[in-house]
């Protein structure tokens, strides 16, 4: 009699103990995942941010999530959502004056279709308002944006042709989108594969746009196409891809206490 009171005390503690307390293993996330979710111990930003915290850690973020309880690693993502990773993300750059100076907005998800085929895929609108700064006739070649993630990490960087005369003092509000499998792709770089999460709907709808730069030219062609910016949208040219791009540990920098303090991630103006 006295074993079973005991084993029913014991249930009845482990039953009201809160799923946060559980430690971390990543063989078994699905389904505390799962169990999180349906406990409603978190809201669905908090769900998100230990999701997004699992998923980024990695050796050039610097931290791991090792032994750590759910609660720990909610602390941990809230802290990275408030102050960022502190680390500095370092571009290569010609040194030029930028005349083209740009405003951003993140218009939200949307879908494209690949080609002639029935395929969507998955990508992210915003939306850019060019003004020509300078005293001159400036020709736009290309546009590049970087994009950042909710712990102020580096996602992407993207370029896009334009290809555009804007005059003395003008300004053109131009539509573009960028690919949401080339950010999924990246934020996956070298993350445990067993964490099939990924919740790209949110990062994309919490991502950040910056202008990176230009590649422009004083003197325009002969012959420049007419495009009418109210209809569809600029599709990327080219995407910068950690997997392509980053194959060795030469772009990670730690500081003399070990941590991760600057990452090199190539140009600033992608050609």
């Amino acid at each position: 009699m006295r074993d079973i009171l005991l084993f029913i005390f014991v249930l009845s503690i482990s039953s009201c103990s809160s799923p946060l307390e559980r430690k971390y293993i990543p063989g078994r996330y699905i389904q505390d995942y799962k169990e999180l979710v349906s406990s409603e111990a978190v809201t669905d930003h908090e769900m998100f941010l230990i999701n997004y915290t699992i998923l980024r850690a990695t050796e050039y973020n610097g931290y791991s999530v090792e032994g750590k309880n759910f609660n720990e690693i909610l602390h941990l993502g809230k802290t990275y959502e408030a102050n960022g990773l502190g680390i500095n993300y370092e571009f290569t750059t010609d040194g030029s004056m930028e005349p083209i100076v740009c405003k951003l907005r993140n218009d939200g998800l949307a879908q494209v279709r690949l080609g002639e085929t029935s395929k969507l895929k998955k990508v992210l609108n915003f939306n850019g308002t060019f003004e020509n700064t300078s005293s001159k006739e400036v020709f736009l070649e290309t546009a590049t944006f970087q994009f950042y993630g909710p712990f102020k990490d580096h996602l992407t960087s993207v370029m896009y042709k334009i290809n555009v005369l804007f005059k003395p003092g003008e300004k053109k509000s131009i539509n573009f989108y960028a690919d949401g499998k080339n950010i999924s792709n990246n934020v996956k770089y070298k993350a445990d594969d067993r964490i099939a999460i990924t919740r790209i709907d949110d990062i994309l709808l919490l991502s950040e746009i910056k202008f990176a730069g230009s590649k422009t030219s004083l003197k325009a062609p002969m012959y420049i196409e007419e495009r009418d910016f109210n209809k569809g949208r600029f599709p990327p040219t080219k995407a910068f891809t950690y997997y392509k791009e980053l194959k060795d540990t030469t772009w990670i920098k730690k500081d003399q206490n070990g941590k991760v303090s600057k990452l090199y991630l190539g140009p600033a103006i992608l050609k």
